[in-house]
């Protein structure tokens, strides 16, 4: 039996100059949400911009937005680790105190450096009809 390839699909990878790392504001002490469940919350500065939207279990994933470049000279800083916390309360006075110190630092710390954003474009082959794309 003779296998059959389909065609290549022609594509293209395209990584953005800003990254990305993912926070989590808990509940308030009374177990309701921390800010408005209801709104995209957006700070937007300059280059950087930070976004929170609700869950269903009353939290909060907080996300900074920022180019790779300021992630290194201001929060993943070697041998500073408080630096990404206080990048926050100078941009972020307010999520800063919801977001939490120890939080902060620790996310920092475990990712190691942003999370990469990418764009993928996709060329319609010859008898290219439908495809999948799987990620986060």
């Amino acid at each position: 039996m003779g296998g059959h390839n389909p065609p290549a699909t022609p594509y293209c990878i395209t990584t953005a100059e800003h990254g990305y790392v993912e926070l989590n504001v808990m509940p308030s002490k009374d177990g309701d949400y921390a800010l408005r469940p209801n709104f995209f919350h957006l700070w937007p500065r300059g280059d950087f911009t930070l976004i929170a939207l609700a869950n269903l279990d009353k939290t909060f994933t907080v996300t900074i937005f920022a180019p790779f470049k300021l992630f290194e000279q201001e929060m993943f800083v070697a041998g500073e680790p408080e630096r990404c916390y206080d990048f926050f309360q100078r941009h972020f006075p307010d999520m800063a105190k919801l977001l939490g110190r120890e939080h902060v630092i620790e996310t920092f710390a475990r990712m190691g450096a942003p999370s990469a954003l990418v764009s993928i474009k996709v060329v319609g082959g010859e008898g290219l009809s439908a495809f999948i794309i799987k990620g986060d």
